[in-house]
Order: structure tokens, then sequence, then C-alpha cells
């Protein structure tokens, strides 16, 4: 079975411009290494994007995340078993809005920060 033609425009080519020294094609080399991405992708990212994230660091972030969510369900069980229900509605709404403020933080959206002020019973 062939494969699907890929559109013109969004078809690789080589492109065999870049002219560098042996000393800096090693720092780029080392610097797409310790990204964990090719050479290829460190130049495209580091062009068009004007920065480039290392893959290992996407993977600390979603980890520190996964626990922030869990310290978060942790609180909201012990705060749920302690206080009186209006209080507790409170206290978990701001659980809520924390968590969706850290999970924007890390996204690198911005934060509402109007939206967070305490409510009352």
């Amino acid at each position: 079975m062939d494969r699907k033609q890929k559109n013109h425009a969004d078809k690789r080519r080589k492109w065999a411009v870049l002219s560098v020294t042996d000393a800096e094609r090693a720092t780029i080399t080392a610097s797409a290494n310790e990204y964990g991405i090719s050479i290829s992708a460190y130049i495209i990212n580091a062009a068009l994007a004007g920065r480039v994230t290392p893959r290992g660091d996407w993977q600390r972030i979603a980890h520190r995340l996964g626990r922030i969510e869990e310290l978060l369900d942790f609180i909201a069980a012990l705060v749920e078993d302690r206080v009186d229900p209006c209080t507790a509605g409170l206290m978990l709404l701001a659980l809520v809005r924390l968590e969706g403020a850290t999970q924007e933080l890390i996204a690198g959206t911005s934060v509402a920060v109007d939206d967070m002020e305490p409510g009352s019973c």
C-alpha cells in the first residue's frame, strides 16, 4: 500500500546552507543532545520559537504538576472532614482555583488574579 504524498508546501527538503566551524558544530550538537532532540529540530526551534525547551523539562513539569494535584486532593479531603460545609466549600473552591492557576502557570498562560478573590458564606 502506498503512503499518501505530502502537500508540496509541507514536504521537508535538505537545505545545506549552514556553514559552521568545528567548535560551533560541536556546541550546537552538544546543545541538541542536552535537550534530547535532533540537531535539525534544535536549530528550527531556536530560529522559529526563539527558545528551545528541553524534553526533560516537560517531563519534570508534568511530574510536578501531578504531585501538586495529589497534594491539593489531600488538602481537600482534610478540609472536607474538619470544617463546616460553607467553609469547606469556599476552601475547596480556592483549591480548585489554585489548581487551575498552577496549570496555567506551567502552560505559560496568564493567571486572572481578579478571579481568585475569596468569597464569603
